[in-house]
């Protein structure tokens, strides 16, 4: 269990990452946001493949699970980021991420089975009190899109749910490897529209900004979600989300030390309460969460 949220916890950490890359293109670049992750997931699909083939024996999942989570994946994607112009970075980022372990705990009790205890219901409350404290403490600006945009990065948090949770599903039988590799393929390809219609923007920002998305793809991309994809082995999906709620404190502990921006007391706070959760989690599996993942 707990080398499970460790896992999903580092993984949480480096996607916090992905932010701070994103506002260093856009002081040197300025490039669509949803290019941005379009061009991410085409460096990760062939590194996931790749290392599905050589570091694991490909083991192909059964059914059809594995493309229902790629295309999760790919409507998060432009869900986020068509979010983003329109509702700012901070109010997406707290709809989306924290709207998101509310959806993994209901469609994993739906979905897998899981009992929503009250221990976990309490952490999983404990930890959106904590990320919504530490989003607020930015003070967000709303545009005259706001709702649309906001509506959006509720999308966003549902389609990462379903990913979270079909992800969970289709584990048994299969290598976290093959099934990642899998999963972010298709989402290369519902994403390649986005990559075709722009040409002259999407090779600008290759050429411009390489490192940068080379940087994106392999490690807050491929690296992070094959660490989520083995911590989901070892802990229920709504654990996980919660655990995964590190993203948004590693975003705004970044943006802190890098860019300068500074802590109010509401962000105190909310850190504190985010790990909280997280450590409660780990702290108190019970004997039912104990059999579950000796059998997952």
């Amino acid at each position: 269990m707990r080398l499970g949220l460790l896992f999903v916890a580092l993984a949480a950490i480096t996607w916090g990452t992905t932010g701070a890359a994103l506002a260093r293109l856009g002081v040197s670049g300025n490039a669509a946001p949803i290019l941005v992750g379009a061009e991410r997931f085409l460096v990760a699909a062939p590194l996931l493949l790749v290392a599905a083939r050589v570091l694991r024996p490909w083991r192909q999942p059964r059914g059809i699970g594995f493309a229902l989570a790629g295309l999760g994946m790919a409507s998060f994607q432009i869900c986020y980021f068509s979010a983003v112009p329109r509702a700012g970075v901070a109010v997406s980022a707290l709809l989306s991420i924290c709207s998101a372990p509310v959806f993994i705990a209901l469609l994993a009790r739906v979905i897998l089975g899981e009992p929503v205890t009250r221990h976990r219901a309490v952490a999983l409350s404990v930890g959106v009190v904590g990320a919504v404290l530490l989003v607020v403490d930015a003070g967000p600006a709303l545009g005259p899109e706001f709702g649309l945009g906001a509506l959006l990065a509720v999308g966003a948090g549902f389609s990462y749910s379903l990913y979270a949770v079909l992800t969970k599903r289709a584990l048994p039988g299969t290598d976290q490897f093959t099934l990642t590799a899998l999963t972010f393929t298709v989402a290369a390809l519902c994403l390649m529209p986005f990559v075709v219609a722009q040409p002259g923007q999407a090779i600008d920002l290759a050429w411009t900004a390489g490192p940068t998305i080379l940087y994106l793809g392999i490690v807050p991309t491929a690296l992070a979600y094959i660490l989520f994809s083995t911590g989901l082995r070892r802990v229920p999906a709504s654990a996980a989300a919660i655990a995964g709620l590190l993203e948004p404190l590693t975003a705004t502990g970044l943006g802190a030390i890098v860019f300068g921006e500074q802590f109010g007391l509401i962000g105190v706070i909310g850190a504190i309460l985010l790990l909280g959760a997280v450590i409660a989690t780990g702290t108190k599996p019970g004997a039912q969460s104990r059999t579950q993942c000796a059998t997952m």
